[in-house]
């Protein structure tokens, strides 16, 4: 195969055997390319200087929720407004919308100690027809995130 280019030694620059116009039209296009794509990416002081102000803005942020996790001011919740949970206490499967939540005891909660307050679940099914509340600690004993846990729930029920 020929080789295109050459370096001259004393000058260390590289120069092109041939003129030919194939060659020299696909250098163009690559320098073309090179060219757009070092636009493309670079970014003024102004762009940079504010991606680190957002960058910085973010971490103290997380850092914020950390220090209030460590002093327990940070509640998780399991659930959140909209999700659907599927319940099976009837010998059935019945699926229920979360439509709020608080911090409390629930009103048909028999679960010891009863002096302990929890997170409740407000729920309705979809016509709107049952309405009632649970706490996070019936979330995998009679409540379901998922359609299967349940089924396998009812299962296990109808086995005993």
């Amino acid at each position: 195969m020929k080789r295109l280019t050459h370096k001259d030694p004393q000058t260390g620059k590289i120069y092109l055997y041939s003129a030919d116009a194939d060659v020299i039209g696909k250098l163009t296009k690559y320098e073309d390319l090179e060219e757009r794509c070092i636009k493309e990416t670079t970014w003024s002081l102004k762009e940079l200087l504010y991606k680190w102000k957002v960058f910085y803005e973010n971490i103290a942020e997380l850092y914020n929720y950390r220090k209030l996790e460590e002093q327990g001011l940070l509640l998780r919740l399991k659930l959140k407004v909209n999700d659907v949970v599927w319940s099976c206490d009837f010998g059935r499967i019945e699926r229920f919308v979360i439509t709020g939540y608080s911090f409390g005891t629930a009103e048909d909660c028999f679960e010891k100690p009863l002096s302990e307050t929890r997170v409740v679940y407000y729920y309705m099914n979809c016509g709107g027809s049952i309405t009632g509340d649970f706490t996070d600690s019936a979330i995998g004993k009679s409540i379901f995130l998922t359609y299967e846990e349940a089924e396998a729930a009812l299962e296990k029920m109808k086995g005993e």
